[in-house]
């Protein structure tokens, strides 16, 4: 059986998830060309909740909520996943569930933004609900409530077309 869990974001959490994102998360990070410690490092401490989630007590996701401020209904989602993901997708599911299901009463909308290669991801979201619009440069804009004022033009393609 699998054990799925969320957990406060450790630093050595950082460090599993640098080591083992997939390939498409490391091809957008690479494409923004940061450094995958100081990104997610960056992204966690401008986050107003964070969390790791863990199968069978390995990371297979690092994620975070961000909002302009503490009273803003709408936030940003943001995760990075490990290649892991793909072998234990139940367990992903669950994680990612536990947390959603807490977000999601706190905003009256939520958006974030996928690679569109990421065929599984997209299908995903719209499990849970969000719209997925059309991809700009490899990038589309996911959203439930409010459609934020999000222009994707500005963003370079990200898919290195592994």
């Amino acid at each position: 059986m699998i054990h799925a869990e969320v957990v406060p974001v450790d630093p050595l959490h950082i460090e599993e998830i640098c080591a083992t994102m997939r390939w498409q998360e490391a091809d957008a990070i690479a494409a923004l060309s940061r450094d995958p410690i100081a990104l997610i490092k960056h992204e966690l401490a401008t986050s107003i909740s964070t969390y790791a989630g863990l199968v069978d007590g390995e990371v297979v996701v690092i994620g975070g909520v961000k909002c302009r401020d503490v009273l803003s209904d709408e936030a940003y989602v943001w995760i990075i996943c490990s290649e892991r993901v793909n072998e234990v997708p139940i367990g992903f599911v669950r994680t990612v569930k536990k947390v959603y299901k807490e977000v999601r009463p706190r905003f009256s909308s939520l958006w974030g933004l996928l690679v569109t290669d990421f065929e599984r991801s997209v299908r995903w979201v719209r499990w849970l609900g969000f719209t997925v619009e059309p991809p700009v440069n490899g990038v589309s804009l996911f959203w439930q409530g409010r459609r934020p004022d999000i222009d994707l033009r500005h963003y370079r393609e990200v898919s290195s077309g592994h």
